[in-house]
């Protein structure tokens, strides 16, 4: 099992490596934690509903979370005990641009069928023609999300911390003034080294490519001779 680790344990061992303010250490953390999440599945999937308006096609991503990160898919439901929605498929704008044309989002309303991300909004296309009532007809989607994390927070269940310090203590070099700017990006690339191959670790502990303390058994295998 995973050991737990709060934040402020990675904030203590970074600023054991480089002197770093503890209020610019969680900012740090913050910046890195944001990086390792959107590299790598660390916090479960989270479902949302979203209410439809009427001809309205883009819905601010953060009224679903302020930490939202990634839309993985959704559905239309068009009553509340609907058992099998609509899948709704994703897309790009320049790939509605090119089945579309340039004036693909002024298409007239009808059910969505697709959907996109552009800045920070979920977009249905086309727009949905009626809006809901009752709560009906709505849009769930699954995401993911990254936590802002404060001090006291846990670590995600994972079994090393190196990423996110190594990244912290690049960042802290990069920005330190009592250093020449030589030295500093000297020790931002050692740093950064560092921060990969844990990434990569990382990467495949997630994925379970590392042996996590199995058994080893070995056979016996018997010699045979040339005659």
């Amino acid at each position: 099992m995973a050991l737990v680790r709060t934040v402020n344990q990675v904030i203590e061992v970074a600023c054991a490596m480089e002197r770093i303010g503890k209020d610019r250490a969680l900012d740090l953390f913050n910046e890195a934690h944001h990086y390792v999440c959107s590299q790598l599945p660390l916090y479960p999937q989270q479902q949302a509903s979203i209410a439809l308006v009427a001809n309205q096609a883009e819905y601010p991503l953060s009224a679903v979370s302020p930490a939202f990160l990634k839309v993985w898919q959704a559905f239309y439901y068009s009553s509340s005990d609907m058992t099998t929605p609509q899948p709704i498929y994703p897309r790009n704008t320049d790939t509605l641009y090119y089945d579309a044309g340039p004036n693909w989002d002024k298409t007239s309303p009808g059910q969505p069928y697709a959907y996109y991300e552009r800045g920070f909004n979920f977009g249905l296309y086309p727009a949905p023609s009626s809006g809901s009532v009752d709560g009906v007809p709505y849009i769930q989607i699954e995401y993911s999300m990254i936590p802002l994390m404060t001090q006291g927070d846990t670590m995600p269940s994972v079994e090393t911390i190196y990423p996110w310090v190594y990244m912290m203590c690049s960042q802290a070099v990069m920005e330190n003034p009592e250093t020449p700017a030589v030295q500093n990006m000297a020790n931002s690339e050692a740093y950064m080294k560092k921060f990969e191959f844990h990434m990569n670790w990382l990467r495949n502990f997630v994925y379970g490519r590392v042996p996590r303390d199995k058994p080893r058994a070995s056979v016996n295998v018997p010699l045979i001779r040339r005659a």
